[in-house]
């Protein structure tokens, strides 16, 4: 669905320090108060941009490089779904605790640029961030990540320790002079193969006996994510949140795509593909539900998914849904051009390297194979002066 460029190395990185603003704690609440009166004018227009003038709480600017696009099919749909601040809040609203949602000013909810927060979360291609207020006006950051993989990582806990020790190092670095820190909440969309069954607190990492945990107490390091297995979690159960069509058909997709119930639960929910459909922007949402779908089951293409469908298909949006089949088969050729194109431009530049310098290290081999056509189109141009394979690779 997306193609991985780590051919971005050619192109430069951007990696400029942020001036250093001193505020007092006075100014300080000024901001926030100043922020939250703008958060709630402009909820409704968070979707599309972080604005670099959200400063009360997080200081994170976008920079001019965008963020490393997603390494695989589930990563890119996550994020198409989750960039959505509504879909956003209305998910994380309904997973965490109902005693610490009361807390958060959920239309303050707002995206962060991923690049804007340093190399690694750059790194982390399934994360997003966003900052809030709570409902007293105080700085909080939302980190919402996304796992499918076969096995579970046991110490995610202390991984996010970490990756959340260098957020506030940064954004210690915009406020020097605070005395306090924003609050962090971590959330975990799992979708593997097996259960979670790591520790979702970092306390139970410890190598202690349960009573020495037990009176250690506060006095060890402490961290909890929230954990949403949906594997774990019945249909049932995702079916009760209080979520958009949007999301709760892009959760069902995640938890049934390559499954025998896939379609059945689209027929259970075509209420929802209705709705959907009616929506502004509805049918670019469901045609990226059906691509993912699609790029997960060579065999549910979008004309056996309306053929399946057609005992529940209303004249309605009949129309709408054959568009959307329409759409995905042309981008189902393009998907297949695209990728003839580059292995033509892969197979051709390596021959010319190993023409010129011999056996490529297997680092270079690498960096090939997951460069687009674009890249590979440059490197191949550079070939014909280059001295050596730094000339090619690295050109300014």
């Amino acid at each position: 669905m997306s193609h991985h460029r780590t051919g971005a190395g050619d192109d430069n990185d951007r990696t400029s320090d942020r001036d250093r603003t001193s505020h007092g704690d006075a100014a300080r609440a000024g901001d926030r108060d100043t922020t939250a009166a703008r958060n709630r004018a402009d909820a409704g227009h968070r979707a599309e941009s972080a604005s670099s003038e959200h400063t009360a709480h997080s200081d994170l600017h976008p920079d001019d490089d965008l963020p490393t696009p997603p390494r695989t099919a589930h990563d890119a749909f996550f994020k198409k779904v989750f960039s959505d601040v509504e879909n956003a809040a209305a998910e994380l609203r309904a997973v965490v605790p109902a005693r610490v949602a009361a807390h958060i000013d959920w239309a303050s909810l707002s995206l962060e640029y991923a690049s804007a927060v340093g190399d690694w979360l750059r790194q982390r291609h399934g994360d997003l961030l966003y900052s809030a207020l709570t409902t007293d006006n105080r700085p909080i950051f939302l980190w919402f990540l996304f796992e499918h993989q076969s096995s579970v990582v046991h110490l995610m806990a202390w991984e996010l320790v970490q990756k959340v020790t260098d957020l506030m190092k940064h954004w210690l670095s915009n406020h020097p002079d605070a005395t306090h820190l924003p609050a962090l909440l971590s959330f975990v969309l799992y979708n593997g193969d097996a259960r979670w069954a790591a520790p979702t607190s970092l306390t139970d990492l410890f190598d202690l006996s349960d009573q020495a945990r037990r009176d250690f107490g506060e006095h060890l390091l402490s961290y909890r994510y929230v954990l949403d297995d949906l594997q774990a979690t019945p249909t049932d159960a995702i079916d009760a949140r209080q979520l958009r069509p949007h999301a709760r058909l892009s959760l069902l997709a995640m938890k049934h795509a390559g499954t025998p119930d896939m379609l059945h639960q689209l027929r259970l929910h075509f209420a929802d593909i209705t709705q959907l459909l009616r929506t502004s922007g509805g049918m670019a949402s469901l045609r990226e539900v059906v691509y993912y779908l699609w790029t997960l089951d060579d065999e549910l293409t979008p004309d056996r998914l309306i053929e399946e469908l057609e005992p529940v298909v209303g004249q309605e949006i009949e129309h709408p849904m054959r568009t959307v089949a329409q759409q995905l088969e042309q981008r189902g050729y393009d998907r297949g051009f695209d990728k003839g194109l580059e292995l033509g431009l892969r197979r051709l530049l390596v021959s010319q390297l190993e023409a010129r310098f011999g056996a490529l290290p297997d680092d270079l081999r690498a960096r090939i194979d997951h460069a687009d056509a674009d890249a590979l189109e440059r490197w191949g141009t550079r070939v014909l002066s280059a001295t050596t394979l730094d000339d090619v690779f690295n050109a300014s």
